[in-house]
């Protein structure tokens, strides 16, 4: 069969697309429009038709009949559950916590609906989307409501449902999310054992990060702000801040720059596999002058109106508070990062984008393609490819969990958007999976850089612990990927025995041949 655009069919049966049947002889399509089924779901008019006669059109419902029919059932479903109580922004139970890494706490956060989204509702946009609220959730679980598909696309009478589990859900009512992420965070890194006298100069390197993912025009610019808003308020309100050093730069298509300087570009370092930008730092004592700065950087985000949000950030931006001792203010005590991610752009959304915003979104959708599929890899095991984008090279130590990581998922609640929801979903569960795999479980080409570390250190009895520091850069899947020969090098580059460096690799892959 084939679309076509037959104008005199599609006008006396009202719909927008013609299917159309055509056989070889004329019995077979009279035996073939005398069983046509009755009318069916779906907005396309099929005809049957041989020559250039056309035989009966099957009438379905068009889709503003369908969007209606939907926006109904999701509501009588929503109404007939229990209403969710107030969330908890909790970290993972404590045997679900594996030993050598930091546990990653997924949040799902559901934006309200805007005015016009809800004037349409129970409609069709001009793109013929369905438009009606397909989101419901419970504490700790989202389900997505969409219409049920056959074979070739054609809708059904139904509703196909999908669930995504997470540490904490936040509905468009639950005003307390940026709150409660930004005293985990402080939290986090004030508890006791977690505060360090020193702070690696690499991002995310100790400390805590909260990532803001999600479609554009889901809201996660907006919690960014709150998030760093609050936590201006917890950072001063914690014993022994003397100062806070803001460092605030986004990475874009063109490279970084810098947001408390004007929009200067600055140069990103490749410091042993992970990226940071020479970012101009600005030091603040009281929490009004931190909020000021941080006001700036707000100032001179990337934005840009796309055809879901009139003013969507295209860039990833990253905020950066340093926490100064108040008895020595040159001495950082712990370190909290607020990571905003761009959104992606679906093809039919792109239209009316001219070059440089067809360069934002390339570059925007490549990097969170990249970080889809390193959480894929470390979910099964297989090597990482950080140095794909610059952004999971930043991520690193996220992905990794040598960072304590809230990770605020947003989702938009209308079902133009089903197929964001979707992909939002799957990230979250991979990410969990991640989450909670147990290192002693794994196989060694699945350990991170902390678990190989601590093997290292171990080993005859701590005889090589003295080059742990020296192979911060490697992970089990590096390793087992990498040359003896590369590998001898590089450690010998910094100093270490090559009969050491050569026995660490030989054991490495014997464990790797008893696993």
């Amino acid at each position: 069969f084939e679309f076509c655009s037959a104008s005199d069919a599609m006008a006396a049966v009202g719909m927008d697309r013609v299917r159309q049947y055509e056989f070889l002889d004329e019995a077979t399509a009279a035996a073939t429009a005398a069983a046509a089924p009755p009318p069916v779901m779906g907005g396309v008019a099929m005809t049957i038709a041989f020559g250039d006669e056309l035989g009966p059109a099957i009438a379905v419902d068009p889709p503003g009949v369908r969007a209606a029919r939907m926006q109904e059932e999701v509501q009588r479903r929503r109404s007939s559950t229990t209403p969710p109580p107030p969330p908890t922004l909790v970290q993972p139970a404590s045997a679900d916590i594996p030993s050598g890494r930091s546990p990653v706490t997924t949040v799902l956060s559901v934006r309200p609906m805007w005015s016009q989204e809800e004037s349409s509702a129970g409609s069709a946009n001009d793109r013929g989307e369905l438009e009606y609220q397909c989101l419901s959730w419970g504490p700790k679980e989202v389900v997505l409501h969409t219409e049920a598909t056959g074979l070739g696309g054609r809708p059904l009478a139904s509703i196909a449902t999908k669930r995504c589990a997470a540490d904490a859900v936040y509905g468009p009512e639950d005003d307390q999310l940026p709150q409660a992420v930004a005293a985990a965070l402080v939290s986090d890194c004030t508890s006791p054992g977690s505060e360090s006298s020193e702070v690696a100069p690499v991002l995310c390197e100790a400390g805590a990060v909260a990532v803001m993912y999600g479609q554009t025009g889901s809201g996660k610019t907006h919690t960014a702000k709150r998030i760093q808003h609050d936590l201006v308020v917890e950072v001063f309100r914690r014993p022994g801040v003397g100062a806070v050093r803001l460092a605030y730069w986004e990475l874009q298509a063109g490279g970084a720059v810098d947001l408390l300087d004007g929009r200067r570009e600055v140069r990103l370092r490749d410091r042993a596999g992970r990226v940071t930008a020479d970012a101009r730092t600005e030091v603040a004592a009281t929490a009004d002058e931190l909020q000021a700065l941080v006001n700036i950087g707000v100032e001179h985000r990337s934005l840009r109106e796309t055809q879901v949000h009139d003013q969507s950030s295209r860039s990833h931006a990253l905020c950066v508070f340093e926490v100064l001792s108040a008895s020595d203010a040159s001495v950082p005590v712990f370190r909290v990062v607020v990571l905003d991610l761009a959104g992606a752009e679906r093809g039919v959304e792109t239209h009316h984008h001219d070059r440089d915003a067809l360069a934002e979104t390339r570059f925007i959708n490549s990097s969170l393609s990249v970080l889809q599929t390193c959480v894929r890899c470390l979910r099964v095991g297989k090597r990482v490819p950080y140095r794909d984008s610059k952004l999971t090279m930043v991520l690193r130590d996220v992905l990794e969990g040598t960072s304590r990581v809230v990770w605020v998922s947003h989702l938009s609640p209308m079902a133009s958007s089903a197929q964001h929801t979707r992909q939002t979903m799957q990230f979250v569960r991979s990410l969990r999976e991640v989450s909670r795999a147990v290192p002693g479980k794994r196989p060694p080409i699945r350990w991170n850089r902390s678990e190989v570390q601590d093997w290292v250190k171990r080993l005859e009895d701590g005889k090589y612990a003295h080059l742990a520091r020296w192979m911060e850069w490697a992970d089990g899947a590096t390793i087992k990927h990498e040359w003896r020969i590369d590998f001898v090098q590089r450690l010998a580059a910094s100093g270490v025995a090559e009969d050491e460096a050569g026995f660490v690799f030989d054991a490495f892959h014997e464990l790797l041949k008893a696993k």
